[in-house]
């Protein structure tokens, strides 16, 4: 009996955490859109050495203004592209919205599934939870450097519940071999 409010508890972490994934994939992709659309306001939220030192209007002074102005352009379209892909995973786009579908989806199911009787469920859930808590907190740094305090927030929140995630599932695989059904 304790082994299902446990189990119902995971599955209740996997499908809110799916949730608010989405939740905070599609407000980074609407950030990143009003950033393009405002490049003022992109380049004042993520200064970057070669920006910062193309900024002062005597930079063209130098020895070679041209690699500067081009080093300038290359780092700031860089940023651009930073933000909408800004990790891979085997060549995978994690920002990519079928991606981030699928691993919404992959957690919707997995939340499901760990309600079954089996011990497999729990193993996959611990390990699910440890691989995308990892990247949450990976992304707790990203948007730290680029001050989005709502983002750091949401990625906080994910990398504490997939944590738990991981935690829950050993524990009740751990205890033994599930009653088959």
């Amino acid at each position: 009996m304790l082994r299902d409010r446990w189990r119902a508890l995971l599955a209740i972490l996997l499908i809110v955490a799916a949730g608010l994934f989405a939740v905070g994939a599609v407000l980074e992709r609407h950030e990143h859109r009003a950033a393009e659309s405002n490049p003022a306001a992109e380049a004042a939220q993520t200064p970057t050495s070669g920006e910062s030192a193309g900024e002062g209007g005597e930079s063209g002074e130098h020895q070679s203004p041209s690699p500067e102005a081009s080093g300038s352009e290359s780092t700031h379209s860089q940023s651009e592209t930073s933000d909408h892909s800004e990790l891979t995973f085997l060549g995978l786009d994690l920002e990519s919205p079928w991606v981030v579908g699928l691993a919404v989806a992959a957690s919707v199911a997995l939340g499901l599934v760990v309600l079954a009787p089996w011990t497999w469920p729990l193993w996959a859930a611990a390990a699910f939870g440890l691989f995308f808590g990892a990247l949450d907190i990976r992304e707790v740094a990203f948007q730290v450097d680029r001050s989005r305090a709502s983002l750091v927030t949401i990625a906080l929140v994910l990398a504490v519940m997939r944590f738990a995630v991981a935690a829950i599932a050993v524990a009740i695989a751990s205890r033994g071999r599930a009653v088959p059904a």
